[in-house]
């Protein structure tokens, strides 16, 4: 790795180690946003439609406060998942979050050296990972470990929504919301590049509505349920707030 990527990684750990007591409380505090959550955990295990077979061995990139490494334990309770985040105290919170979870491990780590062997991992997920990290150094990395035939499905903030696009583009909301420094966001429309070694099999946009807190929860997913409806028809349905991408390895 050479030691600018060095210098951008160690940015994102002081970030994250500072930020990470207040980010469940800025992202995931609304039972709007869990629900959303489950959403797109069901949403990325249907991609990867690997849930039947046994002894996987599962890998979750940049996992955070353990949000979403909770989700994905619970629908695969019979394999063994690993999380990998570069933050310290990110994990911290993870590993209490996930007390009670058997089949999930927290190592602390980098994307760009995984501890795994090639060909060795079956399924990769990544919850909003990519857009802090190098696309070319983080795409080798993966296709390395990931085995013939092994899936990787992401989920990631995407630029061309307008908010999306305000927000990384303005350094005071990015501050507001608890962006790092350096993060931008995922193009749908060029991500496929970046992959170019794997074989695509999914890229689609979601999350067209903000959470409206002034309406019951079920209000709120009768709601969405309706917009995502309207939203899937050209062109809006390219200005989803989230893009949800999957690659898979050639056999």
């Amino acid at each position: 790795m050479n030691e600018d990527m060095t210098s951008k990684e160690r940015i994102e750990e002081k970030h994250f180690d500072h930020f990470a007591i207040k980010y469940d409380q800025t992202h995931y505090m609304s039972n709007f946003s869990l629900f959303k959550q489950q959403k797109k955990i069901q949403s990325v295990v249907g991609i990867a439609n690997i849930l039947d077979k046994k002894k996987l061995k599962i890998l979750e990139i940049g996992c955070g406060t353990g949000q979403y490494t909770r989700h994905l334990a619970q629908n695969y309770r019979n394999n063994k998942i690993i999380a990998i985040d570069i933050s310290r105290n990110m994990l911290n919170i993870a590993g209490e979050y996930c007390e009670e979870l058997s089949n999930v491990e927290f190592v602390k780590g980098s994307v760009y050296a995984l501890p795994f062997e090639e060909n060795s991992v079956d399924a990769i997920f990544g919850f909003y990972i990519l857009h802090h990290l190098d696309l070319g150094l983080t795409c080798k990395e993966v296709y390395r470990v990931l085995r013939p035939g092994g899936v990787c499905c992401f989920v990631e903030p995407n630029i061309v929504n307008p908010l999306v696009w305000l927000i990384k583009s303005n350094k005071y909301l990015k501050n507001l919301v608890g962006d790092s420094p350096d993060e931008w966001a995922i193009n749908p429309f060029t991500i496929s590049k970046n992959f170019s070694t794997f074989k695509s099999i999914h890229i689609s946009t979601s999350e067209f509505l903000l959470p409206l807190s002034i309406f019951p929860l079920e209000w709120q997913i009768r709601i969405d349920k309706i917009v995502t409806k309207i939203c899937s028809i050209w062109p809006v349905k390219y200005f989803g707030g989230s893009t949800t991408i999957a690659f898979k390895k050639e056999e």
